[in-house]
């Protein structure tokens, strides 16, 4: 979420930080209940109730970071159509000028 410019990954924007959050408040009991089901024994109260957990939250935990995928996916989406057009413009403009220094020439 913070990101770590060092390595070359930068903040998330608002929007899709707020997602992640969501996510990251779902995760943490999630995780504790991953751990527990790791190393209590499998027939103790705690194993069953943290395996309940995790069945009943697993799918919860996963459509929310799907959403984030998704806000990331229409972000770079969007970057992407921009250099298209970018680029599109520069391929015209070199034509253009390809063009007008044939005229000049001859």
């Amino acid at each position: 979420m913070n990101g770590n410019p060092e390595r070359g990954f930068y903040p998330a924007p608002e929007n899709i930080r707020k997602q992640l959050l969501i996510v990251k408040q779902k995760w943490e009991p999630y995780y504790k209940a991953v751990k527990t089901v790791a190393t209590a024994d499998k027939n103790s109260p705690e194993f069953k109730e943290a395996l309940k957990y995790i069945e009943e939250h697993n799918l919860e935990i996963l459509k929310e970071m799907h959403k984030a995928v998704l806000m990331y996916e229409d972000l770079y989406n969007q970057k992407i159509a921009f250099i298209e057009t970018i680029s599109l413009f520069a391929l015209i403009l070199s034509i253009v000028i390809i063009i007008l220094g044939l005229f000049i020439i001859n």
